[in-house]
C-alpha cells in the first residue's frame, strides 16, 4: 500500500531542511531543533518520522547508496551491450542532478553513513565482478584491478561533482577514455 501523501510529504521538508543545513555547517553541529526550524515543523513531529539525526542521514545515504548501485550495475551490464557512453552520460546526468547533496553527504562518515566509502564499495564489487567473469585474461589480479578502477571512479566522479562548468560530453569522453586506455595496459 502506497504511503500517506503527507507522509512523504513531510518527510521530504525535513530532508530539504536537513539539507540546507548540512551545506552550510559539519554534520556534527546539527541539531534537530534546527532541522526542525528550518523545516517549519516540531521536533515531535521531526520524531514521528525518524529516531533522531543519525537515523535520518543513514536513510538518505541508504537511498543514494541503493540508487547508485541502479547505475553502476546498468553501467557494467552496458559494456556488453556497448552502449556505455549513453549509461555514463546518464550516470554524469544523475549524479550531476543532485551534485549539491552528493557533495554534502560526501562531507558525513559515520560508521553507518558514510555515502563515499558506499560509492567506492558499490564501485569495487561491480568492478570484482566484472573481472571475475569477464572471458578476458588480465596481468593483474582481479581484485587489484578493481580498487584500481574504484580509486579511478571515485576521482573522476568527484571531480564532475567539483567541476559544473565541464559538459557532460567531454566528462564521458574522458572517462570512456581513459577506461578504455586502463584496461588496454591491465
Amino acid at each position: 500500500m502506497p504511503e500517506d501523501k503527507r507522509i512523504l510529504k513531510t518527510r521530504k521538508v525535513i530532508i530539504s531542511a536537513f539539507f540546507t543545513l548540512l551545506q552550510k555547517k559539519d554534520f556534527s553541529k546539527i541539531t534537530i531543533k534546527e532541522i526542525s526550524t528550518v523545516a517549519l515543523i516540531s521536533k515531535s513531529t521531526f520524531y514521528d518520522h525518524y529516531l533522531d539525526k543519525y537515523d535520518l542521514v543513514e536513510k538518505i545515504v541508504a537511498r543514494y547508496s541503493e540508487n547508485f548501485t541502479r547505475l553502476i550495475e546498468q553501467r557494467f551490464a552496458s559494456i556488453a551491450a556497448h552502449t556505455t557512453p549513453k549509461i555514463m552520460e546518464q550516470i554524469i546526468a544523475t549524479i550531476s542532478h543532485d551534485q549539491d547533496r552528493i557533495n554534502a553527504l560526501f562531507k558525513v562518515h559515520l560508521s553507518n553513513a558514510d555515502l563515499a566509502a558506499n560509492y567506492s564499495a558499490i564501485l569495487y564489487q561491480a568492478a570484482l565482478n566484472y573481472f571475475k567473469t569477464s572471458p578476458k585474461k588480465y596481468r593483474f589480479t582481479n581484485e587489484f584491478m578493481a580498487q584500481l578502477y574504484a580509486e579511478f571512479a571515485l576521482a573522476s566522479m568527484r571531480f564532475s561533482l567539483h567541476s559544473p562548468d565541464s559538459s557532460r560530453a567531454q566528462q564521458v569522453e574522458i572517462i570512456s577514455l581513459l577506461q578504455k586506455q586502463l584496461l588496454q595496459v591491465l
